[in-house]
């Protein structure tokens, strides 16, 4: 059985909040100030903007269809998907483009080369938290990018005088951590102890115990299923290396009939930390050796969430390690 990615490493929460510092005031005069330089205009005729929307969509449509194949595909597999990947990024390089729209062009190729950086990742092996910092940086590149092709559409022009972020920065601000971001296709569900939960809007909840303080998240297929709810109990440990500790000596001490640990570590899954533990297990004679992920979610607020993960496939594929990524950072209150 292939080790699959299981994603786990400390992003420390950066505060984006500004910090007034010291008791004197030390006012800078306004000529010391340095004035931006004025974006300069440039042509964006109508037609000229319409054909590159047009060519542009197509472009994007094949790439998200080839992206799609590549998460669902295994390591063993993806290498000639990745050339597909590579081939579609150069052509939008190359797109014919007004003007007013190149900046779409290169900000969409910083995005896809992202995305491809984290499956080549994988391809080679990489530990599990680089790979799943490069998916989540890609992730938020795509939030940007998918966010000003909104704003180009409404407004070429405006949009394009307005947007100022070189390539160089978009790269260093999609690598801060965000709040939570309901995705397209998503749906929030308040559960009984008053957390939110994220999750597909084709997927299967349900709330179970004696008082509903559990929940359970089954996929459209049947192939993925989450169960787990508030841990009352906390853990009395503060390092990420202490409470990492712990799931690992809880799931080695357990009378199963095989056991076999893939990785543990930490990360940061929008504003919450996980500490995760993915193996192999065979928990009764007989039953067929399973891939599952334990893992503690601790809220910004202290709140401690523990869930196991359980999948029927041979190992857990990509998209499922999106999806719980993007669950796990979604409970809030």
């Amino acid at each position: 059985m292939n080790k699959t990615i299981l994603l786990v490493l400390v992003i420390l929460v950066i505060s984006l909040s500004a910090c007034g510092g010291g008791t004197a005031s030390t006012e800078v005069p306004p000529t010391s100030i340095p004035t931006p330089t004025p974006k300069p205009r440039v042509d964006c005729p109508k037609e000229e903007v319409d054909a590159y929307l047009e060519e542009f969509g197509y472009t994007l449509e094949k790439w998200d269809d080839t992206y799609q194949i590549a998460i669902s595909t295994s390591r063993a597999s993806l290498a000639p998907i990745l050339g597909d990947l590579q081939g579609v990024k150069r052509d939008v390089s190359h797109l014919a483009a007004p003007e007013c729209a190149v900046y779409i062009n290169d900000i969409t190729v910083v995005a896809m080369e992202n995305s491809i950086g984290a499956l080549i990742s994988f391809l080679s092996n990489d530990g599990d938290s680089i790979v799943q910092r490069k998916l989540k940086g890609a992730e938020n590149s795509w939030g940007i990018v998918n966010s000003e092709i909104d704003n180009f559409k409404s407004d070429p022009m405006e949009a394009y005088m307005a947007f100022n972020l070189s390539t160089e920065e978009l790269q260093e601000s999609i690598e801060q951590p965000v709040e939570f971001v309901l995705p397209e296709g998503w749906i929030d569900t308040i559960v009984t102890n008053g957390f939110t939960i994220s999750y597909p809007d084709d997927w299967d909840f349900e709330e179970y115990g004696e008082n509903d303080e559990y929940l359970s998240l089954t996929n459209d297929d049947g192939t993925l299923e989450i169960k787990g709810g508030l841990f009352d109990g906390g853990l009395d440990i503060e390092s990420d290396s202490g409470r990492l500790f712990v799931i690992q000596s809880y799931l080695e001490t357990k009378d199963f009939d095989f056991y076999l640990e893939h990785s543990a570590d930490v990360e940061v899954y929008s504003l919450n930390k996980v500490y995760i533990v993915e193996y192999s297990v065979r928990e009764y004679s007989g039953d067929d050796i399973q891939d599952q992920i334990m893992a503690y979610v601790y809220s910004p607020d202290g709140d401690v969430f523990l869930f196991v993960c359980k999948t029927t496939r041979d190992e857990f594929a990509q998209i499922d390690l999106l999806q719980i990524q993007n669950i796990f950072g979604s409970i809030r209150k």
